[in-house]
């Protein structure tokens, strides 16, 4: 912006000055004043001239420390889905389950709940004679499975009203595992390696148990209240492959620190200098799911880091202090009543593609989320 005037306006300074009427002197101060602590001495703003001759205005308190370095790593963009490491949340009564029998993915679909809405749209699409993937994936060998996502706080408070538990499992993926990029907007499959290198369909029919999760995008959103439920807008990593699971363990250092610098990047952006929301939950939830498409660069807005990290965009996930200093508080409460680490020896099982013999799951219906509900923990 141009300067207004020929002369820019300088800087404003404050003067004492003595009563023109005053006949004597003010008497003499006592020399030995005590020194004023360092609590004591006023804080002075010195008003700053910008373009134009206005004066800017005293900077708001900020927080010293900056949650861009620590939120960063958090960071999930379409374009980049490859993760070594996945979490998930889950019940104290499945981890008893999991410390006993060894074996994480043991569930075809919840016992409460019925499909999720994952397997709900891969049914549909496996209907398609030509759609090999879809069919592919639902062969024996991808059925069993568990959701996950990578990093813990992000699904700490799942939905309203639906909890995934409150102990923490860490899975880490071999280094020649695939992952499959899947979203209810698009058609279209896309598989890419560790590298989020993509692997052509011909190679991975070829050799499918490299199939390591299917990330999953629920994207084909409405804000009209007279659509269905599966309007608000998710994502998720499926996990359907035991034989690609390297190890996974509880209650080790692991997840204990995973949890620590969790909490650490959260209590930075309460911290922070916070806009206010002036949208409803669903409204928000659909912006959020906007910005999904590519990672924001480190340096970004903090709040931008922030929901690109985000799995289930809700109110519970606001980034607003209260809400903020409620998922730390979470964190914080993680129970680790074992610590197990184990190592899988599953091999791929390949089979014919298996479809369920529900009239819901039938090619003639749309598939439809459930209500929120409380689902006891993922499966």
């Amino acid at each position: 912006m141009k300067r207004q005037g020929r002369h820019a306006v300088p800087l404003l300074a404050l003067v004492l000055v003595a009563p023109a009427c005053a006949s004597k002197p003010p008497p003499p101060q006592p020399t030995a004043q005590p020194a004023a602590s360092a609590e004591a001495q006023p804080v002075v703003v010195v008003p700053q001239e910008i373009d134009g001759g206005q004066i800017a205005p005293p900077p708001a308190p900020k927080s010293d420390r900056d949650p861009r370095p620590l939120l960063a790593p958090y960071r999930v963009g379409n374009d980049k889905v490859a993760r070594t490491i996945l979490y998930t949340w889950t019940t104290q009564a499945q981890i008893d389950e999991l410390q006993r029998i060894r074996v994480l993915l043991t569930r075809t679909e919840s016992p409460t709940k019925g499909a999720s809405y994952y397997d709900q749209v891969l049914v549909q699409r496996a209907t398609d004679p030509k759609n090999k993937l879809a069919k592919l994936l639902r062969s024996q060998g991808f059925l069993r499975a568990r959701f996950a996502w990578t990093s813990p706080w992000p699904t700490r408070l799942g939905w309203p009203g639906e909890s995934y538990g409150e102990s923490l499992i860490s899975v880490t993926l071999k280094p020649e595992s695939w992952f499959v990029k899947m979203r209810t907007s698009s058609p279209d499959f896309e598989v890419v390696d560790m590298q989020d290198r993509p692997v052509p369909l011909a190679t991975v029919l070829k050799d499918p148990g490299r199939i390591a999760a299917i990330y999953f995008v629920n994207d084909a959103t409405s804000t009209r209240p007279e659509d269905t439920p599966d309007r608000w807008a998710f994502r998720e990593y499926v996990l359907c492959n035991e034989a690609m699971i390297a190890d996974w363990s509880t209650g080790t250092s692991r997840e204990k620190d995973a949890i620590d610098r969790s909490v650490e990047a959260i209590n930075a952006l309460a911290e922070a200098t916070l806009p206010e929301i002036k949208e409803d939950a669903l409204t928000w939830n659909q912006r959020v799911a906007k910005t999904w498409a590519r990672e924001p660069a480190p340096d970004a807005d903090p709040i931008d880091i922030y929901t690109s990290a985000l799995s289930a965009p809700n109110q519970l996930y606001w980034p607003v202090k209260p809400e903020l200093q409620s998922i730390a508080k979470a964190l914080s409460e993680t129970k680790y009543s074992v610590s197990v680490k184990h190592v899988p020896n599953a091999k791929f099982v390949k089979g014919m593609a298996v479809m369920p013999a529900s009239p819901s799951a039938s090619s003639s219906s749309r598939p439809v989320s459930r209500p929120r509900v409380p689902r006891n923990g993922t499966f």
